[in-house]
């Protein structure tokens, strides 16, 4: 929140990408955003450009607006015009760029933003524990922080200081004070950059009015600071407190209770829950109001009043179709055995439920920011920005209450209570209860078929676990924010902004290592490992090795029975799976923000994912920014491999040997397709003697056991193509190849069955000598591809290039001699290349007509 020259104020809507500003008349006007989260719109109205959870703003002595445009990892700037344009990001969530262009760097989570008098700009950087300055000209640099996230430094130089920077403000002398939230401390930063600390103790009770403020407790979320030098505190006790220019702390405004009362009184005697503070030049303070959802203003006389906000969110619907309900920011979404899908609706501070019929309803949180009601009717008490939620298979949901610091427990009664936290932010209480222990920011929770509760501990950089005995442990991170090596306990592993939690049956855990761009798996023996991401930001691998795929912000994932792993791409707008052979691939979003697309191809709607959940039906479920909760339908049994080629008739007949070795036993489809990606319609006959004709077969194989399929046509024509197995677990096999012509003997190949797509592949080639050589190249893509086939010599020598399309599913096979005449009488390699997936696979034949399999090189 922040005041203007002309006695308005500008405020962020968070859940609604939205920056608004009230006149002094009391008129409310749109100054930024479309509502739809994502980032669009630089050099435009800024009204017409797309925000991602705003937060704290700032104006200039110009009147020029800055947006900590925190979802999108940049300040931007609205001028005096209502142009928008970012000043500081490049949209990757990392550290670097120091000493450059501000546009060129890289911030983490931007939470705060202020200016100085001279027009320098401050970045809370916090992410990367961090203060940046953006100065006159542009360049970017650090003032204060280390980059470890921490309480040290007073004293000393702010550059060599630890820290947990929430928001900022800059005072007319040039002095910087910080929010030091996880600390419970105010920092201030004088203009010879020494840091120093003017507010709190460290402690977390309430306490210490008309004292020292370094001698009480403070629980600071935001700051400013008049041109008197009186420091503002919104106070996570309920309160707005004052430091004055003697070191002295007083509440000016609330009473240390949440809920919504007072207006027209005196302020201190009024409930709120404090979330942005902000003073005008006539002596009047604003508070926005996170349990109310109101702007209220304090007058010079200490009186408060509403003066935005009705009070009511958008939450509606209860007891109605949920397609007709309103949601404020729905972030988390879990789906029950019997299929009732939950939603944490954060903006709401509630916890939804639509259950089968499609009938929504509220089933925890009376609507009031806070924390109240352990112990009675889960619809009676307060919750505080809940992100996350999960479901056992009693019908038991979790809350990760992140705002509280705690792990909430509705059980089948609807009795709420606290299962982790104790309301204190930091680290610490491993190996007792987890009720005594302290939590920093859990936004992601999960649980086992046993009961375990899992934990995505944000601020710690941790995953915690809660036993079914109530203790509590950590799993995965340690004290240093970052990546470390894969391959050891995941406990000496680090972690960056891990924001979600997963488990499968079998105990895996999977965690979203958002900064660093990654999904990381815990196995049952506590050993670490990437299974997504290759730590560059972007969007790329489809069709790959998942581990070789970019990813952009990941935020959640979520694992189906068949080990599938899905991902909340946030940043690529996009949901993608890693099959259980690690391929990844899009399954819904056409990486555009937006809302369209239903009633179509997953694929080619526009998300703004947040949260993702899978069905017991293996449908999808999409916490979606844009207010919804959408789901995919049928996604169906994964792609567990291929055979890149299939021929049946003229002689020809292709064998396919499936074999399931796990312990449980596992359904199968078989689909063919031929050149053109459309199925392709052959002769099958199955162990038993049975056939049908059809381009896809079902197959149910038991634990540990086979089936074999076989394609054979008595025509004098030969339908070729290739042949996708999905299945609802990880399967082996081979395909075995014959061909028998008139005079001549039987001849066969086998290949196995390739269970990896990649954007290259090698074959050896052998064209002398009357020999020749046949490939067969898939494309596995959902699109059109090109791929650049090149050849080279035994020597290496290149001999030359050639490109060729293949459509989407689509097959193309050929002798190499008869398509390449260039490499005819030649030995060498030929590499194949393209930008999405393929696979192959290779014959010799000899000048006989016998052939044998040509293995894929990689």
């Amino acid at each position: 929140m922040a005041p203007d020259s002309a006695g308005g104020f500008y405020f962020s809507s968070s859940p609604e990408n939205r920056v608004y500003r009230v006149a002094a008349d009391g008129v409310l006007s749109l100054i930024a955003g479309t509502g739809t989260s994502g980032f669009s719109g630089d050099g435009g109205p800024a009204v017409s450009a797309r925000l991602s959870y705003p937060g704290n703003l700032v104006v200039d002595g110009g009147g020029n607006l800055y947006i900590a445009d925190w979802g999108n990892d940049r300040i931007r700037k609205v001028n005096t015009e209502g142009i928008i344009s970012t000043i500081a990001g490049n949209g990757k969530e990392r550290f670097e760029g120091d000493g450059g262009a501000a546009t060129s760097a890289s911030l983490n989570g931007p939470r705060g933003v202020a200016v100085d008098p001279a027009g320098n700009v401050y970045i809370a950087d916090r992410g990367n524990s961090r203060i940046r300055k953006v100065d006159t000209v542009g360049l970017i640099s650090t003032i204060a922080g280390n980059g470890t996230s921490g309480f040290s430094g007073d004293g000393g130089l702010a550059t060599a200081a630890s820290f947990d920077a929430w928001s900022l403000a800059v005072d007319v002398s040039g002095n910087l004070y910080i929010t030091d939230a996880r600390n419970h401390r105010v920092r201030k930063v004088n203009t010879a950059g020494i840091i120093s600390t003017v507010a709190g103790d460290g402690g977390d009770i309430f306490g210490g009015d008309g004292g020292p403020a370094t001698a009480t407790s403070v629980l600071p979320v935001d700051i400013f600071v008049d041109p008197g030098g009186n420091l503002y505190l919104a106070d996570a006790s309920y309160r707005v407190r004052k430091v004055n220019g003697d070191g002295i702390i007083t509440t000016i405004a609330c009473n240390g209770t949440s809920g919504f009362t007072g207006d027209g009184g005196p302020a201190t005697a009024a409930s709120c829950v404090p979330y942005r503070v902000a003073r005008d030049s006539a002596g009047n303070l604003y508070v926005a109001d996170g349990s109310s959802r109101r702007i209220r203003k304090v007058s010079a006389a200490g009186i408060i009043t509403t003066v935005a906000g009705r009070g009511t969110g958008q939450s509606s619907g209860d007891g109605g179709p949920a397609t007709l309900a309103e949601l404020i920011q729905p972030l988390g979404v879990a789906v029950d055995p019997a299929g009732n899908v939950y939603i944490a609706d954060e903006g709401s501070n509630r916890i939804r439920k639509v259950n089968t019929a499609g009938i929504i309803s509220t089933i925890a949180g009376n609507g009031k920011q806070g924390f109240d009601g352990d112990g009675g009717p889960a619809t009676s008490a307060s919750l505080y920005e809940p992100s996350g939620v999960a479901v056992d298979p009693a019908g038991n949901v979790y809350i990760a209450d992140a705002g509280n610091l705690r792990i909430r427990k509705v059980d089948t009664a609807g009795i709420i209570t606290t299962i982790a936290g104790n309301g204190k932010e930091g680290f610490s209480g491993d190996g007792g209860p987890a009720t005594s222990a302290e939590l920093s920011f859990p936004v992601g929770v999960a649980v086992d078929p046993a009961g375990n509760v899992y934990i995505a501990d944000e601020g710690s950089n941790r995953i915690r676990k809660v036993n079914t005995a109530g203790i509590i442990s950590t799993i995965a991170g340690n004290d240093t924010q970052g990546f470390s090596e894969d391959g050891g306990p995941a406990t000496s592993a680090s972690l960056n902004d891990p924001r979600g939690v997963a488990v499968d049956p079998t105990g895996n855990v999977y965690i979203t290592d958002r900064g660093n761009n990654r999904i990381r798996k815990v196995n049952t023996a506590g050993i670490i490992s990437t299974i997504a991401g290759n730590d560059t930001q972007g969007f790329s691998g489809d069709g790959g090795p998942a581990t070789s795929a970019s990813l952009n912000k990941p935020r959640e994932v979520a694992v189906d029975l068949a080990g599938n792993v899905y991902i909340s791409d946030a940043g690529n707008f996009r949901i993608r799976k890693v099959n259980p052979a690690g391929v990844i691939s899009t399954v819904a979003g056409r990486g555009t923000s937006g809302f369209t697309g239903d009633g179509g191809p997953a694929s080619s709607a526009q998300l703004v994912p947040r949260g993702v959940a899978v069905g017991v039906q293996a449908d999808l479920y999409i916490a979606d920014g844009s207010l919804r909760i959408r789901r995919v339908d049928n996604l169906g049994l994964p792609r567990v491999g291929s055979f890149a080629q299939i021929a049946s008739g003229a002689g020809w007949k292709t064998t396919i040997v499936l074999v399931n070795l796990s312990s449980i036993a596992v359904s199968a489809r078989v689909n063919f397709y031929g050149d053109s990606g459309n199925p392709l319609i052959l002769p099958l006959v199955l162990a038993d003697g049975s056939g049908t004709a059809s381009s896809s077969i079902d197959l149910s194989m038991q634990a540990r056991g086979s089936a074999v399929l076989q394609t054979e046509a008595s025509t004098s024509s030969v339908s070729l193509g290739w042949a996708e197995i999905e299945a609802s677990g990880p399967l082996n096999g081979y395909a075995i190849f014959r061909q028998r012509l008139p005079g001549l003997p039987d001849s066969e190949a086998t290949t196995p069955l390739e269970t990896i797509a990649s954007s290259s592949m090698a074959f050896f080639f052998d064209n002398v000598a009357g020999f020749q050589t046949g490939i067969a190249v898939v494309n596995l893509s959902a699109s059109e591809t090109t791929v650049t086939a090149v050849f080279r010599d035994e020597n290496g020598l290149q001999l030359g290039s050639s490109q060729f399309s293949i459509p989407r599913s689509g097959h193309s096979s050929f002798f190499l001699n008869s398509r390449f005449p260039t490499i005819a009488n030649r030995r060498g390699i030929v590499e194949f290349q393209n930008q999405s997936g393929i696979t192959g696979v290779g014959l010799r034949f000899s000048p006989s007509l016998s052939f044998t399999s040509v293995p894929v090189i990689r």
